[in-house]
């Protein structure tokens, strides 16, 4: 018997409303961020890298 989870508050959640992340592969990433002072701040992920993410975050493309 699987335990049931439930929020702060009392509130039974239940498995089909938890978010499961999203697995995906950077494929692609730019110079960095250019700062006001006109240095580049290096990124913290490199082509390659595996991360997750939510459903309704970020922007979908399509890569050819």
């Amino acid at each position: 018997m699987e335990e049931e989870r439930t929020s702060p508050g009392g509130i039974v959640i239940p498995d089909a409303a938890t978010e499961k992340p999203i697995k995906g592969e950077i494929v692609a990433v730019g110079n960095g961020k250019l700062l006001d002072s006109g240095e580049t701040r290096a990124l913290d992920v490199k082509a390659g890298d595996k991360v997750l993410f939510g459903k309704y975050s970020g922007t979908e493309v399509k890569v050819d």
